[in-house]
This record gives structure tokens, sequence and C-alpha cells, in this order.
């Protein structure tokens, strides 16, 4: 999922993988590894994607705000 959203965030700004890495302080190959869910972003990384383009970790991550959590026993 994670690798799904950030290539459509990439895609949605008309950029290549090299562009995008550019404006998020990291490597085109990185973003290439993203992509091809071989990892996904650090905190940094999660950081850098919010303050260029509004997209919160949450979002990047999957991780549905609405949803209550239960503690598990």
């Amino acid at each position: 999922m994670v690798a799904e959203i950030i290539k459509e965030i990439r895609e949605q700004n008309a950029l290549s993988q090299e562009a995008f890495a550019k404006k998020i302080e990291v490597t085109q190959q990185v973003v290439a590894r993203w992509e091809s869910n071989q990892c996904e972003p650090n905190s940094h990384s999660l950081r850098k994607i919010y303050e260029k383009f509004g997209i919160t970790p949450n979002e990047i991550l999957g991780i549905d705000d609405r949803k209550s959590f239960k503690v598990l026993l």
C-alpha cells in the first residue's frame, strides 16, 4: 500500500523518481525501492513528503485515524 501511495503522489505531481527524490532529499534509488515495496520511508522522509506535498504520514502509511483501537489482552 505504501508503495502505491508514494507512486501516486509522484505521478499526480508529474514528477520523475529523480525529481521527486530531489524534492524530499533522498536518492532516486530510494524512491525506486519504496515504489517496488522493498522498504518504506523513514520518519525524516515522511516529514519531507508532508512538508512538500501536504500528505500526512498516516495517509502514506495507510493508517485510518477514525478507526477505534482496542487493547488486546
